[in-house]
């Protein structure tokens, strides 16, 4: 591992573990463990089952969007989503996010490009469908409680930041549509804009655009639009009911449109560069509980340590063993991540071959 690389870790363990530890100051931790220890086993077990179904809908729904590309078979799709979580949960930076395409690209023979494209197209439409629930959750009359004070004003800070995704999210899907319906053009303005670097360089930068196109043609697919749309709602409901099971599991006086607001502030929390967002995402969910809903600092830290655990630890061993699995294994987690972002930043041809 290069010396930047070996930096760039430890700051990234540095701050998960200043992270954990502002997380954990306020809470009795005999108060917190007797909280995770008395858990209602019925409502966990249906807060997991929530996360083992989401892990085959991801992989349904990336295999759904990669249709206008090219045949992605759903083992293929499933194993790649599996290692990419799996590497986001143990390497700093969501590592996951250039893992998972190289994974898919080396196991078929969708573009590397491609298979970029689809997974950024993948977080707008993410983006999109929380804001569509934030928004609902926001407006629906009697939905929330009437926040005041500092959480009312925490509160119309998230709206804001919603609404400035919302608009980034819109000139996303505009630029989409633009640039996969007038191809040529755009292809055009590319080479212009890459006309001063080396022709080899210049080649594999028009190929790997070229290729990323063809990964956004789903926007320009009303069918597959639809039906990732519809794939991504049931995704993200599951997600809540994970949640919400959460709350029934530590016995908090919580219906389901407070998950809502508990999935975006993790979300927040995940955006911190930590491996597999700890401290971020624990600390975002403590505060979205305690400042919102007036739940204790005790059951907020319970609730927090074992949603991460249900959300993070299935799909990593999942991955894990698919990735040990893997015939012709010789390379680490890390070494693969590594690869990755070095094939990321050149030519979209190909994935590393990883079979």
């Amino acid at each position: 591992m290069e010396k930047g690389r070996r930096v760039k870790v430890a700051v990234s363990i540095a701050l998960a573990a200043a992270l954990l530890a502002f997380f954990l100051s306020k809470a009795n931790l005999r108060d917190v463990g007797a909280r995770i220890a008395h858990v209602a086993p019925g409502a966990f077990l249906l807060s997991l089952a929530c996360a083992l179904s989401a892990i085959p809908l991801r992989a349904w729904r990336w295999q759904v969007l990669l249709r206008p590309v090219g045949r992605v078979p759903f083992g293929a799709s499933f194993a790649a989503t599996s290692i990419g979580f799996a590497a986001s949960t143990v390497l700093p930076a969501r590592a996951g996010e250039v893992v998972r395409p190289v994974v898919l690209a080396g196991r078929t023979r969708v573009p590397l490009s491609a298979c970029f494209a689809s997974v950024l197209f993948e977080r707008v439409i993410d983006l999109t469908t929380v804001l569509l629930f934030f928004l609902f959750y926001g407006l629906w009359p009697g939905l929330r409680p009437s926040f005041s004070g500092r959480a009312a004003t925490v509160f119309a800070s998230l709206r804001a930041l919603a609404i400035a995704s919302g608009a980034a999210a819109l000139v996303f899907y505009a630029v989409a549509l633009i640039a996969t319906g007038r191809r040529h053009g755009a292809q055009t303005v590319v080479e212009r804009m890459i006309g001063w670097l080396p022709e080899r360089l210049r080649a594999r930068a028009a190929g790997a655009f070229s290729s990323f196109l063809d990964g956004m043609q789903s926007v320009r697919h009303p069918r597959t639009l639809a039906a990732t749309a519809f794939l991504s709602v049931a995704l993200w409901a599951i997600v809540c009911g994970q949640v919400y099971f959460l709350f029934r599991a530590f016995r908090l006086p919580l219906g389901p449109a407070a998950s809502i607001l508990i999935v975006v502030a993790t979300l927040i929390g995940l955006a911190i560069p930590t491996p597999g967002g700890v401290g971020g995402f624990h600390k975002l969910c403590q505060v979205a509980l305690t400042l919102f809903y007036g739940i204790d600092v005790d059951a907020a830290t319970g609730l927090a340590i074992v949603y991460w655990f249900v959300a993070f630890t299935p799909v990593t061993l999942i991955g894990f063993w698919l990735f040990a699995a893997g015939p012709g294994r010789r390379e680490s987690l890390a070494d693969l991540a590594e690869a990755a972002a070095a094939e990321s930043s050149g030519s979209g041809a190909r994935g590393i071959e990883i079979d």
